[in-house]
């Protein structure tokens, strides 16, 4: 069987339709190729518009939550000696900002943390002021979702365990870089305190029994004579000083010589720290803090 090749002869007309037909189909798909590219930009730039506005719908939310977080609220600077930590008063709560933690304590504790630290004359307390970004990313560092707002925050700040005996500790020992008197003194001043004094009793006597030999007074004798020189002071607030100071003299002759004299020097300083701390004429935190003022920078430790 012979393979036979067919010719096909192409007239220069046929040759002019075929060229012309290759590039009438090249440039559809070309133009076809363009207008679905043109649809997928479209498209695109459309979804980017709308994830655009969500997120910056959403930043504009946290911020308006920050904003309100930030309005909730009043912070107070407390130092003690090369010590700085937050006080932050948020609607019924108060919490305390130390490194990295928050701890709410009741008002009546936190209230009496802060009179007691004024009338040591060894801290600084500064004026109720709007909440700043530190203390703000210190609630965030601890869990606190700012980004929620203001109620929430009020929320979750309430609900958190009251941690005021551990706040009243870590406060006292922030007294030990003054040296050992010092120390003993913000002990005795302590033990008297009712807002924490039950609860701390075996505490604070275990910390001034580690001391005790260096002071020279014994923990009956010193606990006693601070208690009753706070109790003095308390019913004479507004009287004549020399009627306390007297008393303090009178407790000292009590004990033996050398306690006396331990005492003696000890005296002094419980005398005019219960004059300053039952001195104090506000009942609600911010009147306390205005009045703590007064004795920042005054030292009697």
């Amino acid at each position: 069987m012979n393979n036979m090749k067919k010719t096909i002869k192409l007239t220069e007309n046929d040759l002019i339709r075929i060229v012309e037909k290759v590039l009438s189909e090249q440039l559809n798909v070309g133009q076809n190729f363009n207008a679905g590219q043109n649809a997928g930009q479209n498209a695109g730039q459309q979804a980017r518009q709308v994830v655009n506005t969500a997120v910056n719908k959403g930043v504009q939310n946290v911020k308006q939550a920050a904003g309100q977080v930030l309005q909730g609220g009043k912070e107070i600077v407390v130092k003690i000696g090369n010590a700085t930590f937050t006080v932050l008063i948020y609607g019924t709560a108060m919490v305390f900002l130390l490194g990295k933690g928050v701890y709410k304590v009741s008002q009546a504790v936190g209230n009496a943390i802060l009179k007691f630290l004024s009338a040591t004359g060894k801290a600084t307390v500064s004026a109720a002021k709007s909440v700043g970004s530190a203390t703000m990313t210190g609630l965030k560092n601890a869990g606190i979702a700012i980004e929620k707002g203001a109620q929430f925050v009020g929320q979750q700040l309430n609900s958190l365990k009251d941690n005021g005996i551990g706040v009243v500790k870590w406060m006292i020992n922030k007294f030990k870089q003054f040296g050992t008197i010092a120390w003993g003194k913000v002990l005795l001043a302590a033990s008297a305190v009712k807002e924490w004094g039950g609860a701390l009793m075996g505490w604070i006597k275990q910390q001034y029994s580690s001391i005790a030999n260096q002071l020279g007074v014994a923990w009956d004798d010193a606990v006693s004579g601070a208690k009753k020189i706070g109790q003095k002071v308390a019913s004479t607030v507004g009287n004549a000083v020399n009627t306390v100071k007297n008393t303090a003299s009178n407790i000292a002759n009590n004990v033996s010589n050398a306690a006396g004299n331990a005492f003696g020097a000890i005296q002094g300083f419980l005398s005019e720290f219960f004059e300053r701390f039952y001195g104090f004429e506000g009942n609600n935190t911010l009147s306390i803090v205005s009045e703590s003022r007064k004795y920042n920078g005054l030292t009697i430790l």
